[in-house]
């Protein structure tokens, strides 16, 4: 069974995102709700969902079998990442726009369909809009993808990234029913800094996990090895 840390830290992430996604989902979070349809949001969002929990089973996946330094190493490299992100959400660093720029072509091959639904008008517009939407170049969705692929088997995968997307719900879904004032709450400075923060103390604490796990692996390797057997 996953480790309930781990789930508390996907859900954590999410939350301390929220500035990050009302920059890159606001306005279509605006776009897309209607007094006449208050349940569009909601299937926008469990299409949006739905695409994070595939990336992270499918990460994970693809995942399998690889060293089990491998797998560390892209612990480590996705707590580095979170660290970006939060220097960026906190306005400290802005590194993390570069790699969202060099991984904007994942949302121009999405952009071709989004452009011919929108606004939705059926429930199978408003989901499909959240599938293509939650593919976009977004360095925080990518570093989660990498840490939840790097931490089990499919099924963690995906509910690792299932659990992320629910934390970032509570901010977009605020600002689909209650619209730009809502909006203006995680636009405060305070509130981008604390949230910053609060995402480089995940993005460290991931990193030190990577290494202190790949010390253990070193030990483990170095114990089992022949040499250390004739040496000891």
């Amino acid at each position: 069974m996953i480790d309930p840390t781990a789930m508390v830290t996907a859900l954590v992430m999410g939350i301390s995102s929220s500035v990050h996604c009302l920059g890159m989902c606001g306005g279509l979070a605006l776009a897309i709700s209607s007094p006449q349809k208050q349940w569009l949001p909601l299937v926008y969002h469990a299409g949006r969902l739905a695409i994070y929990s595939l990336l992270g089973a499918v990460g994970a996946l693809l995942l399998w079998g690889v060293s089990q330094w491998f797998a560390v190493g892209l612990r480590f490299f996705s707590g580095v990442l979170l660290i970006a992100a939060g220097l960026y959400i906190g306005r400290w660093w802005f590194g993390l726009v570069y790699i969202e720029k060099k991984l904007a072509f994942t949302w121009q091959i999405a952009n071709k369909y989004t452009q011919a639904i929108l606004p939705p008008k059926k429930i199978s517009d408003a989901f499909l809009l959240g599938l293509l939407w939650g593919m976009m170049p977004c360095g925080l969705i990518y570093s989660s993808v990498l840490w939840a692929s790097a931490y089990g088997g499919a099924l963690d995968g995906a509910l690792l990234m299932l659990l992320f997307g629910i934390g970032t719900l509570p901010a977009l879904l605020g600002l689909s029913f209650a619209g730009q004032s809502f909006q203006s709450v995680f636009q405060h400075a305070i509130a981008k800094k604390l949230l910053g923060g609060i995402l480089i103390s995940i993005g460290l604490w991931v990193a030190l996990g990577a290494v202190v796990l790949g010390e253990r692996l070193y030990q483990h390797d170095y114990l089992c090895s022949p040499s250390a057997l004739i040496t000891s």
